[in-house]
């Protein structure tokens, strides 16, 4: 949902009527109607009323979701806010995830690249291993924005999406399913582990399902899990279902109802 109250402030504090911006901007009725039904403007609406307002398109609404996780992600994220939801799921998930991938990073650095944006000048700190964790900030930043976009060509390369963007309803477990055969078409040269996840996660965030967090600590048992797919699904399922219950556990520390 678009929330407008950013504009309406706008308009209040100029004394500008809704009237008024249609005439002055050329906009229809029908435009303004969807002002007052938290409906999508198109870039080239926008544009005229930042122009009209002389403001930037990104400073008359922000985008509001029924999801609570997903709500509070976005708010968090907006503001910056130190040692919430928002943060701790930066730090853990992209510590885990880039560990599991071979990350020399420890969580701790990983948590001062995250909060300070440097890091301790020490021997034998690959560039590369850095690098990717800016990365996955920057990923995981991307996918809290795109969360409620439905997954295209364009989000996922080699993929089949058809049947996937029908379903109506998505549990946990079809997100499971849907991941392993993301990891086993395997459709990038490198960093299908990270894109997948990260998939995941997304996927969970639009379906306002909780989502999960993989530590590297229990890596073998994630990977025997996809290994082991086609003739035991259970090994997965169990594995992302206890990082449920990881991210579970931050929903409580930071007073989240995902209820």
């Amino acid at each position: 949902m678009y929330s407008y109250e950013k504009l309406e402030k706008k308009l209040t504090h100029k004394g500008i009527t809704r009237t008024n911006l249609a005439r002055e901007t050329g906009i229809s009725s029908r435009t303004i109607a969807k002002i007052s039904k938290g409906e999508k403007l198109s870039g080239k609406t926008l544009g005229k009323i930042a122009d009209y307002l002389s403001c930037n398109p990104d400073e008359l609404y922000e985008i509001k979701s029924d999801n609570p996780v997903l709500q509070r992600l976005r708010e968090e994220k907006e503001a910056r806010l130190p040692g919430g939801l928002y943060h701790e799921l930066q730090v853990r998930m992209t510590y885990n995830s880039n560990h599991m991938e071979g990350s020399t990073l420890s969580e701790e650095q990983t948590r001062l690249i995250f909060e300070t944006n440097t890091i301790d000048a020490e021997e034998g700190i690959p560039v590369d291993d850095i690098l990717e964790t800016v990365h996955h900030f920057r990923a995981i930043d991307y996918v809290i924005d795109h969360a409620e976009d439905l997954l295209t060509e364009a989000f996922i390369k080699e993929l089949h999406l058809t049947a996937w963007n029908a379903k109506n309803d998505v549990s946990i477990i079809d997100i499971i399913s849907f991941h392993s055969d993301f990891e086993h078409i395997h459709p990038f040269q490198d960093g299908n582990g990270r894109v997948g996840r990260l998939i995941a996660l997304k996927e969970c965030l639009h379906w306002n399902v909780v989502p999960f967090i993989i530590e590297d600590v229990k890596k073998s048992f994630y990977y025997r899990g996809l290994s082991e797919w086609k003739n035991e699904k259970g090994y997965l399922i169990d594995t992302c279902l206890d990082g449920q219950d990881t991210f579970r556990k931050l929903l409580v520390l930071f007073d989240v109802d995902a209820d």
